[in-house]
Formats: structure tokens, sequence, C-alpha cells
């Protein structure tokens, strides 16, 4: 595997009204604060790294590749960036639930109605109806 050039952690963005380096302490009180004001029911418990994982998940979330991002957030190993992806286990990102979604689309076309049984009485389970001429 090539070597991927590190980022150079000596420039500081966060920085005080004075311009001293904002520490860990301070980064946290004023997330907790920006928290509160924005009314999140975890506003005294957040941390800062919850945004870190916030962030990776909404980039990948929203189609950024997974090496871009891995570079974005300093990982040497994908699955290490991955493992902060939260929504990675959702129903509509797995592979069946697309497939089951193309498949209902294709038997509509061919007029094949999809009955589901938990709303129409008369259906049974896995059942298709099939409209009569």
């Amino acid at each position: 595997m090539a070597h991927r050039p590190r980022l150079d952690r000596t420039v500081r963005c966060s920085v005080t009204r004075i311009g001293a380096r904002l520490r860990e302490p301070e980064a946290w009180k004023l997330l907790r604060r920006l928290a509160r004001r924005a009314a999140l029911p975890q506003a005294d418990s957040i941390r800062p790294h919850v945004l870190r994982g916030d962030g990776i998940t909404d980039a990948l979330d929203a189609g950024d590749k997974l090496e871009d991002v891995q570079d974005a957030a300093d990982h040497r190993d994908p699955r290490t960036t991955q493992r902060y992806n939260r929504r990675r286990k959702r129903l509509e990102r797995h592979p069946g639930h697309g497939l089951a979604a193309r498949l209902a689309d294709r038997l509509a076309a061919d007029g094949i109605e999809l009955v589901d049984a938990d709303n129409d009485k008369d259906a049974l389970p896995g059942q298709l109806a099939v409209p009569m001429p």
C-alpha cells in the first residue's frame, strides 16, 4: 500500500478571542453551549468527537467517495473511516431492499400489483394481485 502524505498538524484553525489556541476543555464548553442554544436533548453530554462521526457519516451518505472522506478524516485505513459511518446498517442501504424495490417496479410495469398483506385482510403473505382484464 502506498504511503499517504500526512496533514501538517501544526496548523491551528481554532483560536480564542485573544488569539490563543483553543484547548480541548474550551472546545467542549463551546460545543455544549452551542448545543444548548440549538435545544439539542443531548446538549449536556455531547462531545466534540461526536461531530467527527457526524461529519464522516454525512459525507458518505451524500455520496462522497470513501477514499476522499478517509483522507479528510486523516485515517490510514478505510475500515476505520467506515466504523464512523453510523448509517451503514440502515435497511434502505441494504442490497436486498434495492432488489425488492426494482422487482416491484418491474412487476408494476407488467401490470402486476404487489399486495400488502398487512393492509389487505383478504391477501395472503407474499400474494401477487394480478388485475383481471
